[in-house]
């Protein structure tokens, strides 16, 4: 009995086994689902003040063109030099800038389109040739603003053909009109606003003006909304208060980063925390750049205002540092490049930066 009991028991258990192994066999498998990290990933937004690969019509003040003349028999290396010490920068960041200037063909007499202003004393345009300074591949800068005073000095074929060599040579150009322009950076949806307000412009309308430019980034899917305005004091250094206003109105409709030119001077920058918690960089004035306009500026200072974000697999955008890299603009005939300040030099425009940054 003993013994058939011990083989019934065995032959259970083998019969167990494999009816648990069937069983186990038609368990349909599911297929791992990816589990999302939400590890944020990096982006990089450099701004820059103007930018004007040109010199004036008339006077020929600035002698940009001379500059690059003197190597029309040598290689066209010459467009890179401009930009060739900051381009490392740029290369690990989107890059924006103010496009201060038109543009005008080879074939057309500039004198026939000059608009005549009371007050305006230099008038430029950019060559096609020119132009090619500040495309992407000599320059690393991907968008520039024309909402400028100089991108209409020589009527709408002045910033028509502005907007077309630039959209050529891969640029995106913003601001021709209110309306924001899009791109798309590491896979995020940027929009790009470009506005000018005068001291005879009403705070009030330039106000409703962004913030409807802001809200229409965002009914349009925009996660990162850049504004660049065009105004102030020309050589001013103090932040102005319609400037805090206008910049913390943006802020507050939703706007990651505004900045200002046409000082042609360093001002002070901010970080804002708007009612919903958001932070928006502000910069009130990032001075010249590469500035043909000028051979021989009285001030020289500039640097490159960078803000980092973090974006999150939602495409939630946070920033998380606000940097201030100072740089020199040179003259002729320092070949018109804008380098990294020296030891010495970095402070004094971090200092200046400082001085002119509101406290609260």
């Amino acid at each position: 009995m003993n013994v058939v009991y011990k083989k019934s028991l065995k032959l259970f258990g083998l019969s167990s086994v494999m009816l648990l192994s069937a069983c186990v066999s038609i368990v349909p498998t599911k297929p791992n689902k990816p589990v999302p990290t939400n590890k944020p990933q990096k982006i990089i937004i450099d701004a820059v003040g103007d930018i004007t690969p040109a010199e004036d019509f008339k006077t020929r003040y600035g002698r940009f063109d001379g500059f690059l003349n003197s190597y029309k028999n040598k290689t066209s290396d010459i467009l890179k030099v401009p930009f060739a010490k900051v381009k490392p920068y740029f290369n690990e960041s989107y890059t924006i800038g103010n496009f201060e200037s038109a543009a005008l063909p080879d074939d057309v007499n500039p004198q026939e389109y000059l608009v005549h202003k009371e007050g305006r004393s230099f008038h430029f345009a950019a060559s096609p040739r020119n132009i090619q300074v500040v495309s992407p591949l000599n320059s690393s800068v991907e968008a520039l603003s024309l909402a400028n005073n100089h991108s209409g000095d020589f009527r709408s074929l002045g910033k028509r053909t502005a907007i077309q060599l630039l959209k050529k040579q891969g640029n995106t150009p913003f601001g021709a009109t209110l309306q924001p322009s899009y791109d798309e950076y590491k896979g995020v949806k940027i929009a790009l606003i470009g506005t000018t307000h005068w001291h005879t412009t009403p705070v009030s309308k330039t106000k409703r003006d962004l913030e409807r430019a802001v809200t229409t980034a965002k009914n349009n899917g925009a996660k990162i909304i850049v504004i660049f305005i065009h105004g102030a004091k020309e050589g001013y250094h103090e932040v102005q208060p319609y400037q805090r206003q206008l910049a913390h109105a943006a802020a507050e409709a939703g706007a990651t980063l505004f900045v200002w030119s046409h000082q042609h001077v360093v001002s002070g920058t901010e970080v804002y925390r708007a009612s919903d918690g958001h932070q928006t960089a502000i910069a009130y004035g990032l001075g010249n750049f590469m500035f043909g306009g000028n051979g021989n500026p009285e001030d020289k200072n500039t640097f490159i205002f960078r803000n980092t974000f973090a974006v999150t697999d939602d495409k939630q955008i946070k920033l998380v540092s606000s940097e201030n890299i100072p740089a020199v603009t040179h003259p002729a005939p320092a070949n018109f490049q804008v380098t990294p300040a020296s030891m010495a030099k970095k402070q004094e425009i971090l200092d200046v930066i400082a001085r002119y940054s509101p406290s609260n």
